[in-house]
């Protein structure tokens, strides 16, 4: 009798087709744990961005001697020596000390996400509930969030309120 070495066709057809089935199934298990994983990720960036600008706009804020909120117009924006809004593609933006308006944050900050900011003065005129709305590329809602931010310095006859869907704030 002879004795060859190595595979057969058959047995390395057979190994092949096992290593397959062992392949597929290990992939099977790890695609929930990439996708828990991803949003698990996606989740923390949102909540970075929310925090992140909650935190820099209570700074800019709480000092504040005079504060109005104001329906968004570019005359609006121009006529003001200090204001805070949310520009058409989502992005914060800020002018400070009359000059020209700029971005808050660099645009790679938002990622593919974009922003709307909210203001709105309680009773008592010396708070002010900043709402962070978060959206996906798609416009689908992420994160909506609410901060109360206490006026510290706030001169109760300057604050002005008008609600609107698109705000300016307007501060000294």
């Amino acid at each position: 009798m002879r004795r060859d070495k190595g595979l057969t066709l058959i047995e390395l057809i057979v190994s092949l087709g096992l290593l397959m089935v062992i392949l597929f199934s290990v992939t099977l298990m790890l695609k929930p744990i990439m996708g828990t994983y991803h949003l698990d990720m996606s989740s923390h960036s949102v909540m970075d961005i929310r925090n992140t600008v909650s935190n820099q706009i209570s700074k800019e804020l709480r000092i504040s001697n005079t504060l109005q909120v104001y329906e968004y117009s570019e005359e609006r924006v121009s006529n003001s020596y200090n204001c805070i809004y949310t520009n058409d593609d989502g992005y914060i933006m800020i002018k400070r000390n009359g000059k020209q308006p700029e971005l808050l944050y660099p645009e790679n900050f938002y990622g593919s996400y974009t922003v709307d900011l909210y203001f709105q003065i309680l009773e008592n005129l010396s708070s002010l509930v900043l709402k962070i709305d978060i959206y996906d590329k798609d416009l689908k809602l992420l994160d909506d969030s609410e901060t109360g931010i206490e006026l510290i310095n706030i001169n109760e006859d300057s604050v002005v309120f008008e609600s609107s869907d698109r705000q300016v704030v307007v501060y000294e």
